[in-house]
């Protein structure tokens, strides 16, 4: 069995290296923290905007012909409707069967965070939305999905409910970890190179790539 010894100077990067990592670990967290307010920041919807709540001043869509007929609206939604309602991905879309008042069905995505719940009716308004045309038609397995229990009425748009919102925003310890490791791997590659330089500028550490010597010819 080959045993390979490493060298004493590359040891004592290695150990200095990890250290500077482990320090690295300890403080990322602060400026995770800061980083993931400016994040969810930038996708907070207003209310009265697309994925927004809707006021009572947007119009409350009945059917799908409310619907093609008004550039923003909301739609009321009985509570039993959505708590069964089959949902799928449309590429990277979360959508759901959503039941209209007058009975249709259609695709739409939700901003879940601006839904209005109205307890003593048992109700929600959902958020502001808009149409958005796309043919859903055209994925088989996504419409196997969503028509799980109900055909859908229409199959060539879907309503944007949720806009620029954060339903679909990771969580903040996922944001953490997503950064994490590569951070964690390009500190650790430069303190070895630098603390390698430093001890052999000092002195201390032969260089880490041995010069070749040329041979003298005679």
């Amino acid at each position: 069995m080959r045993i390979y010894k490493i060298r004493f100077d590359v040891l004592i990067c290695i150990i200095l290296s990890a250290l500077v990592v482990l320090g690295t670990g300890k403080v990322l967290p602060v400026f995770y923290s800061a980083l993931y307010d400016r994040y969810t920041r930038a996708h907070t919807v207003s209310d009265g905007d697309i994925g927004g709540e809707a006021g009572e001043d947007v119009y409350r869509v009945q059917s799908v012909e409310d619907i093609l007929s008004h550039n923003t609206f909301t739609v009321q939604v009985e509570y039993g409707s959505l708590l069964t309602a089959d949902s799928d991905y449309f590429g990277d879309i979360y959508l759901m069967n959503l039941e209209l008042p007058s009975g249709e069905r259609v695709a739409a995505s939700i901003n879940n965070d601006a839904m209005q719940q109205n307890y003593e009716e048992n109700y929600y308004i959902m958020p502001v939305g808009k149409v958005v045309e796309a043919d859903l038609s055209e994925d088989a397995e996504f419409i196997s999905g969503i028509e799980r229990s109900d055909a859908l009425s229409r199959t060539d748009f879907y309503l944007d409910m949720s806009g620029n919102s954060g339903s679909g925003l990771v969580s903040a310890e996922r944001y953490d970890e997503q950064y994490t490791i590569y951070i964690k791997a390009i500190v650790g590659v430069l303190c070895f190179i630098a603390f390698h330089v430093i001890g052999c500028k000092m002195g201390l550490f032969p260089r880490l790539i041995p010069m070749k010597h040329k041979k003298d010819r005679s």
